[in-house]
């Protein structure tokens, strides 16, 4: 790469020192070191940088640097840097630190055998690297630079949760290991992979719907997009650090033409040469603060532009054609569950019967269709209704909402179920308009001491005690409640 060096940082003259006339010029990938006065070419073998990047503290030695010229008087030297970013600190001549300086590197250098990175967002919780010429050996990732580095720990996770409601195992704790030695030519048998690569992670209950697609597809496609600038390069590789790697196959492969790979069971030790280590995080509040039992209270951040193009992705990977249809088609989502589901979805559908004519209304269980199906049943839908639950995230395979042609959540509460707004984000994200309705009062239990603790305050639906046992209900309608939402959401249809 020929470059042309543009910009001086910083130049300091100093009668006492050694050198006594010195300045970093830098480039978009590179620094270099020029003194004009070298007393004795001894001095600068005793020279050191002391470096701050991030949260790191870094010390470069003469390990770092190349000699490339020197004449007796002048010296220039070319220091080798493994981070892409901005770097303060100090130069050391002996025991004197006093020469303070700050510069940036914008750009990888293509002519570096050792690694480099350039990472995104501070701090471990949300960090995601971009990483060049670094190993993957006995489950870790290893960097190689001539002088040692202590990387923070945990350095990142590669899930897309955050502390405490990572995966622990998805932390990079004493990882990236440091070695001075050259990757490739010290490690047998290893396989060099030349195509951009991402190492994720995943969330539990990836065999759920909601998980797979909000706790790793959309922050994963987002990671990407962000990355390259859209899907449109095919030929990456995605590795998994997951023991269910290969559930929902068939929809987590939009992100790659190319097979995923469970590092877990690579058996060889991998050279990349360029991969992105961690992936978008969409949580509110995140903080270390927090315990486990915050879990409740989980909120996502999300936005349409986080998954502008994710559900047309879809459409193309099922080869699903899209058109309106002259009538309505309504969706009322039954759950072959006995704790819960709609006691009477009949009299549901009998409401909008009678007050649209113009409406064709079907129950549907997604539990008894394959994946491709329910994209399908879906992306024509105008109104998806149903009772709280993983059948609702299908929300995200409808199509935007014109002014030529409605489509509409409505999302069925169970009494004083009103802390968990995760289908609201999930219709707002996809451009689909979004109802609630709820009984005004609540159901007929045996259970007294659980009707008076969760059903007294309208807070009790964030306590540990009671989430599970109010979200965990069968909801009879209360029909003539339900008529009036139903004729909010008729009327934006005839408009």
């Amino acid at each position: 790469m020929f470059c042309v060096f543009v910009l001086v940082f910083l130049m300091l003259k100093r009668n006492k020192s050694p050198l006594s006339d010195w300045k970093i010029i830098i480039s978009e990938y590179e620094a270099k070191i020029y003194f004009s006065s070298v007393e004795d070419m001894k001095i600068i073998k005793k020279i050191k940088f002391m470096l701050k990047f991030d949260d790191m503290d870094i010390g470069l030695d003469m390990n770092c640097f190349l000699l490339q010229h020197f004449n007796g008087t002048e010296a220039w030297l070319l220091l080798k840097l493994p981070f892409i970013g901005t770097y303060k600190g100090n130069l050391c001549v002996e025991s004197d630190c006093s020469l303070n300086f700050l510069f940036s590197v914008t750009n990888f250098s293509k002519s570096n055998e050792y690694s480099q990175f350039r990472c995104k967002y501070k701090g471990y919780e949300r960090r995601i690297c971009e990483m060049h010429r670094v190993g993957y050996i006995g489950s870790k990732i290893v960097f190689s630079f001539p002088t040692k580095i202590k990387f923070p720990s945990p350095f990142l996770i590669i899930g897309a949760r955050t502390p405490p409601f990572d995966r622990v195992e998805d932390r990079l704790i004493h990882e990236p290991i440091w070695t001075s030695e050259n990757i490739i030519q010290n490690t047998n048998n290893i396989t060099i992979i030349n195509s951009t690569s991402y190492i994720f992670g995943r969330f539990y209950n990836s065999m759920m719907l909601w998980h797979i697609i909000f706790d790793f597809l959309i922050p994963a496609y987002s990671t990407i997009r962000n990355n390259e600038g859209g899907l449109m390069n095919q030929e990456r590789i995605v590795f998994l650090k997951d023991n269910e790697f290969n559930v929902f196959e068939s929809l987590t492969s939009v992100l790659s033409s190319k097979q995923i790979i469970n590092i877990i069971d690579h058996k060889y030790p991998l050279y990349f040469n360029k991969v992105f280590v961690g992936i978008e995080k969409f949580e509110k509040e995140i903080s270390p603060q927090r315990d486990l039992y915050d879990m409740i209270n989980f909120q996502y951040q999300l936005e349409t532009l986080n998954t502008e193009g994710f559900r047309e992705l879809v459409y193309n990977k099922f080869r699903i054609e899209t058109t309106d249809t002259p009538k309505n088609q309504i969706l009322i989502v039954v759950r072959k569950d006995k704790k819960r589901d709609l006691d009477n979805p009949d009299d549901v559908i009998r409401v909008i019967e009678t007050h649209c004519n113009n409406c064709i209304v079907s129950k549907i269980d997604f539990s008894g269709l394959s994946l491709q199906q329910q994209v399908s049943k879906c992306s024509s839908a105008s109104v998806i209704i149903g009772l709280h639950g993983s059948g609702l995230t299908n929300v995200i395979w409808m199509q935007k909402s014109t002014n030529h042609k409605r489509r509409i959540l409505l999302e069925i509460l169970p009494y004083n179920y009103w802390c968990r707004n995760w289908f609201h984000v999930a219709a707002n994200i996809s451009g689909v308009e979004y109802f609630s309705f709820m009984n005004s009062y609540p159901p007929n239990t045996n259970d007294t001491y659980n009707n008076i603790l969760c059903y007294s305050l309208k807070s009790q639906c964030k306590s540990i005690q009671c989430h599970d046992w109010i979200r965990d209900k069968r909801v009879t309608v209360d029909i003539k409640e339900f008529e009036k939402t139903w004729l909010k959401i008729q009327q934006i249809l005839n408009d």
